[in-house]
Protein backbone atom coordinates (compact mmCIF):
# COMPACT_ATOMS: atom_id res chain seq x y z
CA UNK A 1 0.00 0.00 0.00
CA UNK A 2 1.31 3.48 -1.06
CA UNK A 3 1.11 6.49 1.69
CA UNK A 4 -1.11 8.84 0.67
CA UNK A 5 0.73 11.79 1.94
CA UNK A 6 4.46 10.37 2.72
CA UNK A 7 5.93 8.28 5.09
CA UNK A 8 8.81 6.58 6.30
CA UNK A 9 11.37 4.62 4.37
CA UNK A 10 14.69 3.81 5.82
CA UNK A 11 14.58 6.18 8.74
CA UNK A 12 13.51 9.45 6.35
CA UNK A 13 10.36 10.84 5.42
CA UNK A 14 9.44 9.59 1.99
CA UNK A 15 7.32 11.63 -0.73
CA UNK A 16 3.90 10.59 -1.65
CA UNK A 17 3.84 7.80 -2.95
CA UNK A 18 6.44 6.38 -1.90
CA UNK A 19 6.85 2.70 -0.39
CA UNK A 20 9.68 0.74 1.04
CA UNK A 21 12.12 3.26 -0.66
CA UNK A 22 10.20 2.77 -4.05
CA UNK A 23 8.44 5.17 -6.26
CA UNK A 24 5.12 3.88 -7.54
CA UNK A 25 4.41 1.24 -10.10
CA UNK A 26 2.35 0.45 -12.92
CA UNK A 27 2.06 -3.18 -14.06
CA UNK A 28 -0.76 -4.11 -15.92
CA UNK A 29 -0.42 -8.05 -15.81
CA UNK A 30 -1.73 -9.97 -18.66
CA UNK A 31 -4.21 -9.48 -21.38
CA UNK A 32 -4.44 -5.70 -23.26
CA UNK A 33 -4.40 -3.10 -20.78
CA UNK A 34 -4.56 0.57 -21.49
CA UNK A 35 -3.17 3.70 -19.52
CA UNK A 36 -5.25 6.51 -20.53
CA UNK A 37 -4.53 10.46 -19.27
CA UNK A 38 -7.35 12.37 -18.02
CA UNK A 39 -6.71 16.05 -18.33
CA UNK A 40 -5.12 18.46 -20.87
CA UNK A 41 -2.03 19.67 -21.67
CA UNK A 42 -0.52 16.86 -20.51
CA UNK A 43 3.27 14.64 -21.16
CA UNK A 44 3.83 11.17 -20.63
CA UNK A 45 7.31 11.02 -21.35
CA UNK A 46 8.51 7.31 -20.89
CA UNK A 47 11.98 8.49 -21.63
CA UNK A 48 12.38 10.22 -18.20
CA UNK A 49 11.02 6.76 -16.52
CA UNK A 50 13.27 3.99 -14.69
CA UNK A 51 13.35 0.78 -17.20
CA UNK A 52 15.48 -1.73 -15.40
CA UNK A 53 13.97 -4.84 -16.96
CA UNK A 54 10.41 -4.50 -17.85
CA UNK A 55 9.04 -7.81 -18.69
CA UNK A 56 11.06 -9.45 -16.63
CA UNK A 57 9.75 -11.30 -13.62
CA UNK A 58 10.83 -9.05 -10.45
CA UNK A 59 11.83 -6.27 -12.55
CA UNK A 60 12.29 -2.46 -11.36
CA UNK A 61 10.96 -0.66 -13.95
CA UNK A 62 8.10 1.58 -13.02
CA UNK A 63 5.29 1.27 -15.72
CA UNK A 64 5.09 -2.37 -17.43
CA UNK A 65 2.71 -4.55 -18.71
CA UNK A 66 0.76 -1.92 -20.74
CA UNK A 67 -0.12 -2.78 -24.17
CA UNK A 68 -2.20 0.59 -24.65
CA UNK A 69 -1.98 4.16 -24.46
CA UNK A 70 -4.90 6.58 -24.82
CA UNK A 71 -4.11 9.93 -24.73
CA UNK A 72 -7.87 10.97 -25.98
CA UNK A 73 -8.22 13.19 -22.05
CA UNK A 74 -10.17 16.03 -22.31
CA UNK A 75 -7.48 18.08 -24.54
CA UNK A 76 -4.52 18.27 -26.63
CA UNK A 77 -1.53 15.62 -24.94
CA UNK A 78 1.48 14.35 -25.98
CA UNK A 79 3.09 10.66 -25.44
CA UNK A 80 7.79 11.05 -25.74
CA UNK A 81 8.30 7.43 -26.37
CA UNK A 82 11.72 5.45 -27.19
CA UNK A 83 12.25 2.31 -29.12
CA UNK A 84 13.53 1.20 -25.75
CA UNK A 85 10.57 2.21 -23.63
CA UNK A 86 8.46 0.20 -25.96
CA UNK A 87 10.58 -2.85 -24.92
CA UNK A 88 10.04 -1.99 -21.19
CA UNK A 89 6.49 -1.34 -21.34
CA UNK A 90 5.13 -3.86 -23.57
CA UNK A 91 4.86 -7.59 -24.37
CA UNK A 92 5.64 -9.16 -27.88
CA UNK A 93 3.10 -10.64 -30.25
CA UNK A 94 0.30 -8.34 -28.63
CA UNK A 95 -1.32 -7.58 -32.01
CA UNK A 96 -1.36 -9.45 -35.66
CA UNK A 97 -0.38 -6.83 -37.72
CA UNK A 98 0.72 -8.81 -40.79
CA UNK A 99 -2.07 -11.04 -40.75
CA UNK A 100 -0.23 -14.04 -40.90
CA UNK A 101 -1.44 -16.51 -37.62
CA UNK A 102 1.27 -18.87 -37.93
CA UNK A 103 4.28 -16.52 -38.00
CA UNK A 104 4.95 -14.77 -34.82
CA UNK A 105 6.27 -11.11 -35.25
CA UNK A 106 8.37 -10.88 -32.62
CA UNK A 107 7.71 -7.66 -31.81
CA UNK A 108 7.05 -5.52 -28.48
CA UNK A 109 4.08 -3.76 -29.61
CA UNK A 110 2.05 -0.76 -27.85
CA UNK A 111 -0.93 0.21 -29.18
CA UNK A 112 -1.45 4.52 -29.36
CA UNK A 113 -4.21 6.06 -29.44
CA UNK A 114 -6.15 9.67 -29.26
CA UNK A 115 -7.68 12.52 -30.95
CA UNK A 116 -6.98 15.16 -33.47
CA UNK A 117 -4.45 17.68 -31.56
CA UNK A 118 -2.79 14.91 -29.39
CA UNK A 119 1.10 13.94 -30.58
CA UNK A 120 3.05 10.77 -30.69
CA UNK A 121 7.04 12.49 -30.11
CA UNK A 122 9.17 9.36 -31.56
CA UNK A 123 12.31 10.02 -29.47
CA UNK A 124 14.70 8.46 -31.03
CA UNK A 125 15.81 7.31 -34.86
CA UNK A 126 14.95 3.65 -36.15
CA UNK A 127 11.31 4.16 -36.31
CA UNK A 128 9.85 3.53 -39.70
CA UNK A 129 6.10 4.30 -40.91
CA UNK A 130 6.18 0.37 -42.49
CA UNK A 131 2.11 0.40 -42.75
CA UNK A 132 -0.94 0.45 -41.81
CA UNK A 133 -3.16 -2.36 -39.36
CA UNK A 134 -6.66 -2.55 -39.07
CA UNK A 135 -8.30 -3.31 -35.18
CA UNK A 136 -11.84 -2.64 -34.43
CA UNK A 137 -12.53 -0.52 -37.58
CA UNK A 138 -9.91 1.65 -36.80
CA UNK A 139 -6.82 1.70 -39.14
CA UNK A 140 -3.69 2.65 -37.10
CA UNK A 141 -0.40 3.63 -38.70
CA UNK A 142 2.46 1.28 -37.81
CA UNK A 143 5.94 2.24 -36.80
CA UNK A 144 8.83 0.19 -36.66
CA UNK A 145 12.51 -0.05 -35.30
CA UNK A 146 13.42 -3.25 -36.44
CA UNK A 147 16.90 -2.75 -34.99
CA UNK A 148 15.55 -2.57 -31.25
CA UNK A 149 12.46 -4.77 -32.55
CA UNK A 150 9.42 -2.14 -31.05
CA UNK A 151 6.36 -1.79 -32.71
CA UNK A 152 3.64 1.66 -32.35
CA UNK A 153 0.70 1.42 -33.74
CA UNK A 154 -0.47 4.80 -33.89
CA UNK A 155 -4.10 6.25 -34.46
CA UNK A 156 -4.31 8.27 -37.38
CA UNK A 157 -6.21 11.10 -35.76
CA UNK A 158 -2.44 11.48 -33.31
CA UNK A 159 0.26 13.82 -35.18
CA UNK A 160 3.94 11.76 -35.10
CA UNK A 161 6.59 13.54 -34.47
CA UNK A 162 10.33 12.18 -35.26
CA UNK A 163 11.09 8.94 -36.44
Amino acid sequence: MLPASGGRVGGAIAPPGVSGGQLARVDGGGGIDTLALVGAGLTLDFTMSAAAGGMLPGSASRVEGIEKIDLTGSGNNTLKVAASDVLDLAALNTFNVDGDAAVADALHQLMVDGNAGDVAQLADSGWLNTGSFVDGGMTYQVWTDEAQRAQLLISPNLSVIGG
